[in-house]
């Protein structure tokens, strides 16, 4: 969904980032397994080390969130 060349929404996935009322945040470590470089994700698409901590932190803000899976 938001790897260059391979994502069927780039497009769209582009419009909403750009609008910063979406985030979209990819955990590094699945990218490490997935063997995907920063270089290859769609522009303004952000990366946060640990996913699940990411979520704990910003639940408790407030924000809620879409789960993707492949």
């Amino acid at each position: 969904m938001v790897v260059q060349n391979r994502s069927t929404v780039a497009e769209d996935v582009k419009k909403l980032a750009v609008s910063k009322q979406v985030v979209f945040a990819v955990c590094e470590q699945a990218m490490k397994f997935h063997k995907i470089e920063k270089s290859q994700l769609i522009s303004d698409v952000q990366t946060v080390p640990d996913a699940l901590y990411e979520l704990v932190t910003r639940q408790k803000e407030g924000y809620g969130y879409i789960k993707v899976v492949n």
